[in-house]
């Protein structure tokens, strides 16, 4: 297959490099176009193309006339649609839609898979075409919040959501948001869970909780509100009043939000938490594992991939019910969940994971690294995106 990729970004994510790099192992020729931040190495994928977006006003015109130029002598028909199409009050914006929906049309791809739902507000005329048959995928905050406080947003999946030709959705429970804007989204929806990969797989190692000396506690995921910080600050204050010797990293970009910063000082937990700015995923990986206890305290979520790579590589996990997680966690067998916004219910979970046995630990980790190895696979989440591909070209 032909496949066109839209991310916004080159590279983007790491689940979403993993995906691209995968199907292209599988011999699909994949586009790409996007802001282009650094090189994603994919120097051994012949099969993956790049079209960087200009970056400049004057780039941006030149890359119009350009394309302007190869679909008048090319493709009259498609040009004249593509202006039409592109056309908006902003004179820039226009161009910006014009060299986007040219390039991504160039391609002559058999499928456009958007990766974010929120791009379809500058990719809607597109859509709306059906010149190409799209699918978009469905992750998190951009279906299960933005539209909440964004009226241009939920406006925009309410027009475009119909002529979408399928979704992907990153769990059941997230496919369903998708109805909201189109009551038969989920017709045309197909479930393909997040993935690990078979690195982060064969880190695997089970290991006892030194719970004589530290409980170390970890949680990944910007400074935003739907993470439930506060609510996982509480849980700490908790353990400590307990005299449980925990201590709480937090791996995350940008600053803490000074709400947050007061909490702590009020709660008299400075000593307790550690902040972290951002790092390179191995290092990450490498301090998930390295914890005794994983903890995502979100109250919105797909499926958090650090919870599915937190199980991989054998740290035990307490998680909130948000999103699509109780589609991987099974409370007291491979892991823990409990309701969503409740310090007691969190901290409650951290103590039964510090009190763990050497065996219950063991039994736990194992049971969480097979839900991983049955259902989050790469090889499996290609198989099931395969499988939607083909849905909608047979459609």
């Amino acid at each position: 297959m032909k496949i066109a990729i839209f991310a916004s970004e080159i590279p983007s994510t790491v689940f979403i490099e993993n995906l691209i790099k995968g199907l292209a192992q599988r011999g699909h020729a994949i586009y790409l176009y996007g802001k282009y931040i650094k090189d994603p190495n994919y120097s051994e994928y012949k099969n993956i193309h790049i079209y960087k977006e200009p970056k400049t006003k004057v780039g941006m015109v030149l890359y119009a006339i350009k394309y302007f130029f190869i679909l008048l002598f090319s493709n009259p028909k498609k040009l004249a649609t593509i202006l039409k199409i592109s056309k908006t009050d902003s004179y820039l914006y226009w161009i910006y839609r014009f060299n986007l929906y040219a390039t991504v049309l160039s391609f002559n791809a058999d499928i456009l898979h958007i990766q974010w739902v929120n791009s379809v507000l500058y990719i809607d005329s597109l859509v709306e075409s059906k010149l190409i048959k799209t699918i978009v995928s469905l992750r998190g905050t951009h279906i299960n919040v933005t539209p909440l406080y964004q009226e241009a947003c939920k406006k925009a999946y309410i027009k475009v959501f119909p002529s979408v030709s399928g979704f992907h959705g990153v769990s059941h429970t997230i496919i369903k948001e998708a109805q909201k804007y189109d009551s038969s989204a989920n017709e045309r929806a197909h479930v393909a869970y997040p993935a690990v990969t078979e690195a982060t797989l064969n880190k695997f190692r089970t290991r006892n909780n030194p719970q004589a000396e530290e409980f170390n506690v970890i949680s990944i995921g910007r400074h935003h509100w739907k993470k439930g910080y506060n609510y996982a600050f509480d849980a700490i204050k908790i353990l400590k009043d307990k005299n449980i010797p925990v201590n709480y990293t937090i791996v995350a970009e940008g600053q803490l939000d000074e709400q947050l910063i007061y909490q702590i000082k009020d709660l008299d937990i400075e000593n307790e938490i550690k902040i972290t700015g951002g790092l390179p995923h191995a290092k990450v990986l490498e301090k998930v594992q390295n914890a005794d206890a994983f903890l995502l305290p979100s109250l919105e979520e797909g499926v958090a991939n650090v919870v599915l790579e937190a199980m991989a590589v054998g740290t035990p996990v307490v998680s909130t019910d948000c999103g699509g997680m109780l589609e991987v966690i099974n409370d007291g067998e491979n892991g823990y969940i409990v309701k969503s916004g409740y310090a007691n219910l969190l901290a409650d979970a951290l103590e039964k994971v510090y009190h763990l046995n050497e065996e219950q630990r063991k039994q736990m980790t194992i049971k969480a690294h097979e839900t991983i190895v049955e259902k989050h696979t790469l090889e499996t989440q290609l198989n099931e995106i395969e499988k939607l591909y083909k849905q909608v070209l047979d459609s």
